[in-house]
Parts: structure tokens; C-alpha cells; sequence
């Protein structure tokens, strides 16, 4: 049974150069934990993004088993 929660579970939210990327790379080395592929898919902050849809975003995370948490670093 997969485990994937359905929405995400924090927003890295921080301004450019204030190391969400090194944040987002330590929380991704957690087995519990998904990082979205691309860092920054600007979701929330982009119209075009967000009218692809939540699955569309959702997609973008690593969907195995054991993942209890996910989030994205975008800084916009």
C-alpha cells in the first residue's frame, strides 16, 4: 500500500541565495521525505503552473512507498 499523503506537508518559502537549495537537498536525503524533481516548480506563484493542475504537481514528487512528508523550495 502506498502511503503518499495527498497534499503536501511544508513550502519552503525563502528569498534567492538564502540556501533553500542546501535545505531542500538535506530534507531530501530523508527516506520519509520528497523534494520536488525540479526545486522550484513554482506552483503557487505561477499562473501558468497552477493551471496545470494539482496532479500535474503532484507528479512532480517521488510518489514510492514510505514517503510520509513532501514540499518544494521555490523561492517565488
Amino acid at each position: 500500500m502506498n502511503t503518499f499523503p495527498d497534499k503536501p506537508l511544508f513550502l519552503i518559502i525563502g528569498a534567492a541565495k538564502s540556501a533553500t537549495t542546501s535545505l531542500c537537498h538535506q530534507l531530501d536525503q530523508h527516506p520519509e521525505i520528497s523534494i520536488a524533481d525540479e526545486k522550484e516548480p513554482d506552483f503557487f506563484s505561477v499562473e501558468s503552473k497552477y493551471r496545470l493542475g494539482f496532479d500535474w504537481y503532484r507528479r512532480q514528487f517521488d510518489a514510492t512507498s514510505g514517503i510520509r512528508a513532501w514540499g518544494d523550495g521555490s523561492t517565488s
